[in-house]
């Protein structure tokens, strides 16, 4: 649940720094960088800083969406 302390990146920034991003998908820091190390995210470097697009994650999020499936698969009958 969200509450009224949490802050979210201004939408009109160009770019977010590792902690905003981190935060906007709800992982850590840690996971982040694994996820750009993999490239799996793509990143903008500005000297030893990396920064992400706000349209980069969420094309990360679309990109790993996953619809739920049935337990033990589409095949299986259910007996009443």
């Amino acid at each position: 649940m969200i509450s009224k302390n949490d802050r979210f990146p201004d939408p009109s920034k160009l770019l977010l720094s590792s902690r905003e991003a981190a935060k906007v998908l709800s992982i850590s820091e840690r996971s982040l960088w694994t996820l750009t190390k993999n490239g799996e995210i793509p990143f903008v470097k500005i000297g030893a800083c990396k920064r992400y697009t706000l349209s980069d994650l969420m094309e990360f999020v679309d990109r790993n969406k996953r619809i739920h499936e049935p337990l033990g698969g589409s095949d299986q009958q259910i007996s009443l």
